[in-house]
């Protein structure tokens, strides 16, 4: 259990707390799309399907181990949300930067979150 005894901590755990929600949201949105895209679209399984399938599973893996250690799991979702988005800006066929900016950039405002929460909670050497 963290220390929330100095503002610090307490700033960190909220932000911990705000990153966990924002996180779980954006990947059940993106699970959801996901399901919803394999069972309503009757295109043919495709490489792009399969670059987006595994995009979405490492994010929630991230979201996951975010939860447990806020460092590597923030790192992870940095290196999701850059390899979704400019998945979104290989393959949209137009407006390629609004497609980066709504894939991507959920998933690495919720990995600097962590990473932020991770560095505010760690230990001060004195």
């Amino acid at each position: 259990m963290p220390d929330t005894s100095s503002p610090s901590n307490r700033a960190a755990l909220w932000v911990r707390w705000i990153a966990r929600a924002l996180g779980s949201l954006v990947v059940v949105y993106w699970v959801i799309v996901g399901i919803t895209s394999a069972i309503g679209d009757d295109a043919p399984w495709t490489w792009e399907s399969t670059v987006i399938v595994v995009l979405i599973a490492a994010s929630a893996v991230s979201v996951a181990v975010a939860w447990w250690r806020e460092g590597i799991g923030g790192l992870l979702l940095l290196v999701c949300g850059v390899a979704l988005g400019a998945f979104a800006g290989i393959t949209a066929a137009h407006s390629r930067g609004v497609a980066v900016l709504l894939a991507g950039s959920p998933l690495v405002v919720v990995g600097v979150l962590f990473v932020g929460s991770w560095w505010g909670a760690r230990p001060r050497r004195r």
